[in-house]
């Protein structure tokens, strides 16, 4: 989880992301597992859906050198463009 957590702050850092999304991830993240595995899974009060679709977990279970490659080809974005959402 640690490394979602780096996501999220990336996202927070370089305004990657919906300041929603963040604080909602924020929070999640910091929840046990027995309470954030319901709430990925389920529809945690009509955010599941969206939480699924812009997972931190995605990003953090591709290896540095694959988040280089996304990053190596996002040059030239503007820096509120998602790599990955």
């Amino acid at each position: 989880m640690k490394a979602a957590r780096t996501v999220v702050a990336r996202w927070a850092n370089e305004g990657l992301c919906s300041a929603d999304y963040i604080d909602r991830w924020q929070a999640w993240l910091a929840l046990p597992l027995q309470q954030l595995a319901p709430l990925m899974c389920g529809d945690a009060e009509g955010w599941g859906p969206a939480m699924r679709q812009n997972s931190p977990f995605a990003a953090a279970a591709m290896g540095p050198n694959i988040r280089q490659s996304v990053e190596d080809g996002s040059k030239g974005l503007s820096r509120k463009t998602p790599l990955i959402s």
